[in-house]
């Protein structure tokens, strides 16, 4: 529709005749969806009153002279469709000539490499010829501009040989004959019984699918997004005559209409008669929907609809789409973080030098986040005690590594973010990260938030058993701050009497790490040797040292169940 366009607009010179018509429906539905500007075409350009979506969607046919509105011929055929009779529709205009004048002009002629010879012959229609006829030799060239013409006495039967002397054909590759004819005595213009010109042409290359062409994987028409698509056609030279190195353009058109260029070195000659087939290798990522593979042979240079890279006889044979479908990826990958290994929840504590581990797995296999991946796609921020906020670098303004990635592997598939944060101030920090898969797909509808807390001095709570009271087995739960973990803990068990039942050490606690901790050990009610305890209330208290020196007491809501650092549990079966 652009291009239907601009040739009524700018094209079609003032005072030139045109006939339009549409053979079948005229669909105008799909004009008001894809170029709803052709309206102002037909309206204000030619003057048609017919020709809008108001009307019934049957074929119209206008004649009109190009720059006279008072033309226009306009006519709708609204019993088109159900005609049984196959009737044809007309439409009738009159058209101005002069009638002792007139011009005839050949097609476009070349390119060439070498011009040599014009020949023609003409004779006259009555004994004594009162005619007078010219010959005109357009020349232009490589654009397809017009840079000479050549204004001759058009003889009976003559010809020009060494055209290439006065035409150089590596400056006017193309030319055009006209031929003019004046007879105001008896209007019988001569006629024209030939019009030769000889040149040697330029080399034609051209995109030969007699043998087909190579694709894989072999559904390249429905893919999943990731996979790898590699293609091959045959390229041959089917002129006489060799071409130089040759440039072929590969790109894709995606379903926005945006095009991706495929990079593809330029090869060496194209001799006459041989064939380029190599194969072309790209990825679907980004590609959901539906697409073009396009291949341009010696393409066009510069945004030029007319100049190619190198001349060469015709263009229509260069071009080569193929249309493949590929299945978009929108499952949104699965992000995780954990803190020295740990989940944490909302405002827990955690270590100042607190290594923060970011991991996002895209189940797809196609699209690992690899070597290639785009660190830019995860936005890591993290908000300080004093509510300043920052986004945490991979690498500083220094050179310096603040962050390290570890590429996904396709056992796991996951993609790994190492953050060894080290936080100067006590206070509550608040964490923000978002990813993105290699597909757009981001970690979720929301971004992970996290608040925790950053205490530099050593403390312990009060260890509360949970349950309590218990029947089969209980647990200690504490909360430990700091950067240090006690390398000294005990929690004795003793009866009222104070005498001491059940000692267990660091060993049988298990990992102890900042943050709150529920012991991996639980109680089972037994003594030193093993044997079960009777039902009854019991005292316990927790001994916690670092380098020797007792760690600190943190109050909290525990506190009111202890008494001088004892507190109680109570054993029932």
């Amino acid at each position: 529709m652009a291009a239907f366009q601009n040739m009524i607009e700018n094209e079609i010179p003032d005072s030139h005749y045109v006939v339009i018509y549409t053979p079948i429906a005229t669909l105008y539905s799909v004009w008001d969806a894809i170029a709803p500007s052709v309206y102002n075409t037909f309206q204000n350009v030619i003057g048609s009153t017919l020709v809008n979506n108001t009307q019934p969607e049957m074929p119209f046919s206008l004649f009109f002279q190009k720059g006279d509105p008072t033309s226009l011929v306009e006519k709708h055929y609204p019993d088109y469709i159900t005609d049984s009779q196959g009737n044809n529709v007309t439409i009738t205009g009159t058209a101005m000539s002069v009638s002792y004048a007139g011009i005839e002009k050949t097609p476009m002629i070349g390119p060439a490499a070498h011009w040599e010879t014009i020949y023609w012959k003409r004779d006259s229609l009555e004994p004594v010829p009162s005619d007078s006829v010219r010959l005109w030799i357009e020349a232009y060239d490589i654009s397809g501009a017009q840079q000479l013409l050549i204004d001759t006495v058009f003889t009976p039967n003559d010809s020009i040989i060494e055209v290439n002397n006065i035409l150089p054909a590596a400056q006017y590759p193309f030319m055009r004959l006209g031929v003019y004819y004046h007879d105001d005595d008896e209007f019988t213009p001569a006629q024209v019984d030939r019009l030769h010109v000889l040149y040697q042409p330029v080399p034609e290359a051209a995109i030969d699918g007699t043998l087909g062409y190579y694709i894989s994987p072999l559904s390249a028409d429905s893919l999943n997004e990731g996979q790898d698509i590699s293609f091959a056609v045959d390229i041959r030279n089917i002129s006489a005559w060799d071409m130089d190195s040759l440039l072929v353009n590969y790109w894709i058109e995606d379903v926005n209409r945006e095009k991706h260029p495929l990079p593809y070195e330029r090869q060496g000659p194209l001799l006459s008669g041989e064939t380029l087939r190599d194969t072309i290798e790209f990825s679907t990522v980004n590609l959901a929907g539906l697409n073009s593979l396009w291949v341009e042979v010696n393409p066009y240079v510069n945004g030029s609809i007319v100049i190619t890279d190198q001349p060469e006889q015709f263009h229509f044979n260069n071009l080569l789409q193929l249309p493949f479908f590929v299945q978009g990826d929108d499952i949104h990958p699965i992000l995780d973080v954990t803190f020295n290994g740990m989940h944490i929840l909302n405002n827990d504590i955690v270590s100042p030098e607190s290594e923060i581990v970011i991991t996002l797995k895209d189940d797809n296999p196609l699209l690992l986040m690899n070597e290639d991946a785009d660190t830019s796609a995860f936005g890591i921020y993290l908000t300080d005690p004093n509510g300043i906020q920052r986004r945490v670098p991979f690498i500083d303004g220094n050179g310096n590594v603040v962050m390290q990635w570890i590429p996904a592997e396709a056992q796991d598939k996951k993609f790994r973010i190492i953050y060894p944060g080290n936080f100067d101030l006590d206070g509550v920090y608040t964490l923000l990260v978002q990813g993105t898969d290699k597909s757009g797909n981001i970690s979720g509808d929301m971004e992970y938030r996290i608040s925790f807390e950053v205490i530099h001095e050593s403390s312990i709570t009060y260890m509360m058993n949970y349950p309590n009271p218990f029947s089969t087995s209980t647990r200690f739960v504490f909360t430990l701050t700091g950067s240090e973990e006690p390398d000294d803990m005990i929690i004795q068990i003793m009866t009222v009497t104070g005498r001491v039942v059940r000692e267990i050490t660091e060993a049988e606690i298990g990992p102890i790490h900042i943050g709150r901790n529920i012991s991996q050990y639980a109680w089972d009610g037994t003594d030193e040797f093993g044997d079960p305890l009777a039902n009854g209330v019991y005292l316990y208290r927790v001994k916690a040292k670092i380098n020797g020196e007792d760690i600190k007491h943190r109050e909290s809501g525990a506190d009111s169940h202890f008494k001088k650092g004892f507190g109680k549990m109570y054993l029932m079966r």
